[in-house]
């Protein structure tokens, strides 16, 4: 029973379920491969914004949004201190 006990089966595997339920996408990034070629083009377990679907989302549902407001929005959603510049 202690076996059964963490966080992937209490919290993560619960959450992907309903999110698989609610019509998402879902991925786990468990056993993620890093790089532009890797599981989710994420360089480092520290980006958990996938800046590249955010600004093609943005991108998609804003397209008169100037292409500035987007990288503002996508530097804030990320890591404002040091996030990538587009």
């Amino acid at each position: 029973m202690a076996g059964r006990l963490t966080e992937d089966a209490l919290v993560e595997q619960p959450a992907l379920r309903l999110l698989t339920d609610l019509g998402w996408e879902v991925a786990s990034g468990f056993h993620e491969s890093l790089g532009p070629s890797g599981t989710l083009g994420r360089d480092s377990h520290a980006e958990v914004v996938l800046v590249f679907r955010l600004r093609d989302a943005l991108r998609s549902i804003n397209p008169g949004a100037l292409s500035e407001t987007r990288a503002t929005v996508c530097v804030t959603c990320s890591d404002a201190g040091g996030g990538p510049s587009f």
